[in-house]
């Protein structure tokens, strides 16, 4: 079934996140690195 919305697969990673981790994305010419803040 595929609605054609975009951002409509997100709920199978998580419908109800319980705690949210703040988050950096640093992105190089080498590619994408994430980093969780705590």
């Amino acid at each position: 079934m595929t609605t054609g919305e975009p951002g409509m697969n997100f709920e199978r990673l998580s419908r109800r996140p319980e705690a949210l981790i703040p988050m950096v994305i640093e992105t190089t010419n080498r590619g994408e690195r994430a980093f969780d803040i705590y």
